[in-house]
């Protein structure tokens, strides 16, 4: 009874586990495997075998060039430095500033009685007397020239004459027929009238109003046409650039 128990129990719990149907159709084509991705190892090293190949082409053609200039280097010849040489500078000269001459250096001075001015006229000059001393000149000066064309005799004249209570010079000149008045010129800060022209002679006067209505008249005569000379104008010019004022 035990033995009949014991075999129903184990034949009960070995029972065989039942079967599953496959539901995949037998003629279902096999599943594609993806292939295996390659590694770095498996790459070929064409870009290294590249880099070499191009550091080493560069290596040798700098190298080249190289042996090339120390070859030219080497074949020039040896420059010679030049030897120095000792300078020595002489000092510049001193250059002075160009002194002026004075033209009226070793000339006279004339002051008239009355005091009203003074000039300097050339040494060889000579002061003539007046023989009328009412009369408008003051001083009369034998300048040594010879006026030729009119009297073979007659000496050029520098005369100064002085006009008081002219109100106008201009009109004076005309009414006196003294000549008239072509323009103007300051001298050493001094103006003058240039008069040419006169009744008698064809005169060169140079005019300056030494105070109120009161002209002074520097008269060189006689002339013989109204262009004078103009070493005589150069002449006159230069006394009155001596002319001052007292």
């Amino acid at each position: 009874m035990r033995y009949t128990e014991y075999m129903q129990t184990n034949q009960s719990s070995q029972a065989p586990t039942p079967i599953t149907p496959n539901t995949q159709p037998t003629n279902a084509p096999p599943a594609t495997q993806t292939p295996p991705t390659p590694t770095l190892k498996t790459k070929k090293p064409w870009l290294l075998i590249s880099l070499v190949v191009f550091l080493l082409s560069a290596t040798g053609v700098l190298g080249y060039k190289y042996y090339q200039v120390k070859q030219q280097l080497n074949n020039q010849p040896p420059t010679s430095l030049p030897s120095p040489q000792l300078v020595i500078s002489s000092p510049s000269p001193v250059v002075s500033p160009a002194t002026e001459v004075d033209p009226t250096a070793g000339w006279k001075t004339y002051i008239p009685q009355n005091k009203l001015f003074s000039i300097k006229y050339p040494q060889e000059w000579e002061v003539k007397p007046e023989v009328a001393p009412n009369q408008v000149r003051v001083v009369t000066f034998d300048t040594k020239q010879v006026a030729e064309e009119i009297k073979p005799t007659m000496n050029m004249e520098l005369f100064i004459s002085y006009h008081k209570n002219i109100t106008n010079f201009e009109d004076w000149l005309l009414e006196n027929q003294a000549g008239k008045i072509i323009s103007s010129k300051t001298i050493k800060g001094n103006q003058f009238f240039v008069v040419s022209g006169g009744a008698m002679y064809k005169s060169l006067e140079y005019a300056v109003e030494i105070s109120n209505n009161n002209f002074l008249r520097f008269v060189i005569e006689p002339f013989t046409d109204s262009s004078p000379s103009q070493n005589s104008i150069d002449i006159l010019e230069t006394i009155l650039s001596t002319f001052v004022i007292l």
